[in-house]
């Protein structure tokens, strides 16, 4: 399958070498607006630039498509290349409304193809063997999950990302990003935990504050989360936590045990399953080098080859996003909000 990048900003190296790393991809042309780091990531790995979106939309080569634009152009890129009949894969978040993630799906869906978001950290390996023992029964039922994710994010950070590679003011806007650290970050951890426990989100409480970073959107937050079935679940999350560069705590319980992902990871198991020893707390050791941005394209390029949807589809997308922006709402207004409303971001 030949990819093409649409967008050459911050994460384009990072997806450029995983599909160079893939098994069943090859790189493909790289697109950007601006001309410098389209051509800069195209010397880098030998590749074809363009700063023309139907350049790559015309190339009957391409296969799929992805879209790293800023967020609030998810949708129009994605429903123009769905409409070219190129496979879209959308770096997350799916979009920044639940009305351009419905257009987004039911684009690929009249087109006959495939909508992904690039949540990757499915396939690190702590994250995989983490399901395995879920799935294995080692926790029993998932009664509660934590997540904690601590960073700074300097002031160059909203004019430039962390690289550099193109100067843009869209990632402190709520109208351009759709909101700050829980919809830039934390929605991969969102993914993996509904990945790992198989838990439905059903409502969600919220406050935010933008405490001191010189942009609109939330730099601190917590969420309260209720799941179907009883379950609960919290976020705390900051982009002002000074000294930190990318720092999580992320727990999981249940009736028969607790699992540690993050930062050391461990498992306390009342049964006796996967080779674990009962009622003591044990690390989890011997886990592989992740390659899971290889990993995503490759199962990406085998559910397409096969006919079947991609481990990530674009209703898992929007699940993830009606979460983020439940949450959100829920700060805004200071009510708990049920799930199956048509949130969206503030204002």
């Amino acid at each position: 399958m030949k990819v093409a990048l649409i967008g050459c900003g911050e994460i384009a190296p990072d997806n450029a070498a995983g599909l160079r790393a893939s098994a069943l991809c090859e790189l493909g042309p790289v697109m950007d607006l601006n001309e410098e780091p389209a051509a800069s990531l195209a010397r880098q790995f030998g590749v074809h630039h363009t700063t023309s979106l139907d350049e790559i939309l015309e190339d009957d080569s391409v296969d799929a498509v992805v879209v790293a634009v800023p967020h609030h152009l998810h949708a129009q890129v994605a429903i123009r290349a769905a409409e070219a009949s190129k496979h879209v894969i959308v770096e997350k978040p799916l979009a920044t409304t639940l009305a351009d993630a419905d257009a987004m799906i039911a684009a690929c869906d009249r087109a006959s193809v495939a909508l992904s978001v690039l949540f990757s950290y499915r396939y690190e390996p702590i994250v995989v063997r983490a399901k395995q023992l879920v799935d294995a029964g080692a926790l029993g039922t998932v009664t509660g999950t934590h997540i904690q994710f601590m960073t700074e994010k300097p002031v160059r950070y909203w004019a430039a990302g962390y690289k550099g590679r193109v100067q843009s003011d869209w990632r402190g806007s709520w109208d351009k990003a759709g909101g700050g650290v829980l919809i830039m970050n934390v929605c991969h951890m969102l993914d993996y935990f509904s990945f790992i426990t198989g838990l439905e989100p059903s409502h969600v409480y919220s406050t935010f504050s933008t405490a001191f970073s010189p942009v609109e959107v939330e730099d601190s937050i917590s969420v309260t989360i209720g799941y179907s079935g009883g379950a609960v679940g919290s976020v705390h999350a900051s982009s002002l936590a000074r000294g930190e560069r990318w720092r999580s705590d992320e727990r999981i319980w249940g009736t028969h045990g607790s699992i540690q992902l993050s930062p050391d990871p461990r498992i306390y198991t009342m049964r006796a399953v996967s080779n674990l020893k009962p009622a003591r707390w044990q690390k989890i050791h011997k886990l592989p080098t992740s390659t899971r941005v290889a990993t995503y394209f490759d199962r990406f390029a085998q559910a397409v080859a096969e006919g079947e949807e991609p481990d990530v589809t674009g209703l898992d997308g929007r699940r993830n996003l009606e979460l983020i922006l439940g949450a959100y709402e829920a700060a805004r207004t200071g009510r708990a909000v049920e799930l199956d409303e048509q949130s969206e971001a503030p204002d």
